[in-house]
């Protein structure tokens, strides 16, 4: 494992264990004053993770993950998925991340987009500008960043194939 690996590891663990506490961890390491920082957020805003770490997979989509955790926020009492990053900066990309973890959630306990998860954010903590005070990105309409996700998966499957124009309009249709 490389060290952002290791260090984004460890920053995980540790952000699960202030929540397992129910307070800031007083760890003056980076990885613990980022995950005190998180906890901060979390208190601030109101936000308890109801499950956290649950592996998922989908024999509708033949995808899985495990979101970091899934939860609510006292002021909506609405199930939110997050996705603590200890990355450089924010991506486009974690919206489809964000968007296949809601998807999986979803099915799994036999919800729709309009009766489960719709919404998520990132959570991130910046490692190398020691930011203790996490960055925020909410994401407020999942269902369409899983459309993405589906399409860029159909056109990668596409690719694989080889480029059938018929193939990959089926898997946009969901015949396939």
């Amino acid at each position: 494992m490389n060290e952002a690996a290791a260090l984004g590891t460890e920053f995980h663990s540790k952000v699960e264990e202030t929540f397992v506490r129910q307070g800031p961890l007083d760890d003056d390491s980076l990885t613990g004053r980022m995950a005190d920082g998180v906890w901060a957020w979390a208190e601030k805003e109101g936000f308890k993770p109801v499950e956290t770490e649950v592996s998922m997979t989908s024999a509708k989509y033949l995808v899985g993950g495990t979101p970091d955790a899934i939860g609510r926020f006292h002021r909506s009492n609405e199930l939110v998925v997050i996705d603590y990053k200890s990355s450089s900066g924010m991506r486009e990309g974690f919206a489809l991340q964000l968007a296949a973890y809601a998807a999986l959630y979803n099915e799994v306990h036999g919800l729709t987009w309009s009766t489960g998860i719709s919404r998520g954010m990132c959570v991130r903590a910046d490692k190398k500008e020691q930011r203790i005070t996490p960055e925020i990105k909410p994401y407020a309409d999942l269902r369409t960043h899983w459309k993405v996700f589906l399409a860029q998966r159909a056109f990668y499957e596409w690719l694989q194939q080889g480029p059938d124009l018929a193939y990959l309009l089926d898997v946009l249709k969901g015949e396939i």
